[in-house]
């Protein structure tokens, strides 16, 4: 499964869901992990219209913007994985109350 994470240097929520990815990975040689610098590349970005970030695009489809927790992360994967089953639209983008979740990205005009 190859699982593309899109973030932003000084995100925090980036930071949770890249080490989250990182743990998870180690435990499952089936997963090819690559992170995407935003401000770096922001055209690979545009391609999915990702306006925020944390962003994970798994096996080429954009699954979820924003933060999520370790075990949320974990269902999601193994809904993919084994199952393929769609996800509800509830569980698709988990924002949570504060705002921190996930960082706009800067739109050029």
């Amino acid at each position: 499964m190859k699982i593309e994470l899109f973030s932003v240097p000084g995100c925090t929520a980036c930071v949770t869901v890249r080490r989250s990815l990182k743990t998870i990975a180690a435990e499952r040689a089936d997963l090819d992990l690559e992170e995407v610098d935003l401000s770096v590349n922001p055209e690979r970005g545009a391609a999915y219209r990702i306006l925020a970030c944390p962003a994970l695009v798994i096996d080429g489809k954009l699954e979820l913007i924003g933060a999520i927790s370790p075990r949320r992360l974990r269902r999601l994967l193994d809904a993919i994985d084994l199952k393929g089953a769609k996800l509800e639209h509830s569980d698709k983008t988990l924002l949570a109350p504060s705002g921190d979740c996930c960082t706009p990205l800067e739109v050029a005009q």
